[in-house]
């Protein structure tokens, strides 16, 4: 006998439109992102990119999260704390969103070494678990975790959180940047101390000409990329990029404060060739260094 039911019909739209990408030889390229921009752990990073890394051992609310966020960064997951801490060692992401519970590393362990390793303590951290307990929270907090966010959960909260997490870093860097020894509200100790010594190795050396971003590196015990990523993070900017800025604003005390001429200025603040020292003092302050000090005298008179 026949009985009258429901029919349910699942219709999947799988596309294969991904573009195809050869290299010199007309041999295919492996890409680091998928269509959906989104990597798993067996994928590369490219050293120069942006992302946001999720630690999760479930695959299926790994690839849930990643959905969530990707709109914001392209995503990575790692299937477990190990392999997560790994990748954010190798290169750091900009956000990590990490599961609590996962075997080998969990999450709290997670977050508690990369906040004690000066390569990765800047990263915001977002702990995701079902433990709703008030002491897991408090526990989370103690490890330095940016925030806890309690499974289930809504996919809003989760993307207006990262969104203010990456919010509060793009201020911070506007103020690091600047480098006007301030502490910025919400800013670290840890990163401000590294801020502090930063400047203090390039000020050592402001008129050594051969500071490259490897001699700052090892005055600083860091590898170049490490130096790279974190500066990165914390200031906007690249170590190069950085090291010049320390230089330039250097420049600008001198021309202020001393009767140098311009080109003894550019030696003693490490620039080899006085007339790229006057490109990119005009790059940084709209004006030639020597049309800046006359301004400056007749602003101060």
């Amino acid at each position: 006998e026949l009985v009258d039911g429901s029919e349910f019909v699942i219709s999947l739209p799988l596309k294969n439109d991904a573009e195809r990408v050869f290299d010199s030889g007309g041999r295919p390229e492996m890409t680091l992102t998928t269509v959906s921009g989104i990597t798993s752990q067996e994928d590369e990073v490219a050293d120069d990119s942006e992302y946001i890394l999720v630690a999760e051992d479930s695959a299926d609310l790994a690839t849930y999260l990643a959905s969530c966020l990707q709109g914001i960064l392209p995503v990575h997951i790692s299937h477990d704390g190990k392999t997560a801490l790994a990748q954010a060692t190798r290169h750091p992401p900009v956000l990590l969103v990490s599961d609590v519970m996962m075997p080998g590393m969990d999450g709290f362990e997670l977050c508690s070494v990369l906040k004690d390793d000066r390569r990765t303590s800047h990263i915001p951290l977002i702990l995701l678990t079902a433990l709703a307990s008030k002491e897991s929270q408090v526990e989370g907090l103690k490890r330095l975790a940016d925030a806890y966010i309690v499974k289930p959960f809504d996919k809003d909260h989760l993307v207006a959180t990262v969104e203010m997490l990456l919010e509060q870093r793009r201020k911070l860097q506007v103020i690091y940047g600047k480098g006007n020894g301030l502490i910025p509200l919400g800013g670290r100790e840890q990163e401000h101390q590294f801020i502090v010594e930063v400047r203090e190795a390039i000020t050592k050396r402001i008129s050594d000409e051969t500071l490259t971003v490897e001699a700052l590196a090892i005055d600083l015990h860091f590898s170049r990329s490490q130096l790279h990523n974190k500066l990165k993070a914390l200031t906007g900017h690249s170590a190069s990029h950085y090291i010049r800025s320390i230089r330039i604003e250097h420049a600008q005390k001198l021309l202020a404060g001393t009767e140098f001429n311009v080109t003894q200025v550019a030696y003693q603040c490490g620039f080899r060739d006085p007339n790229y020292f006057s490109r990119v003092f005009s790059e940084e302050f709209g004006v030639p260094p020597g049309q800046w000090r006359r301004e400056d005298k007749i602003w101060a008179n």
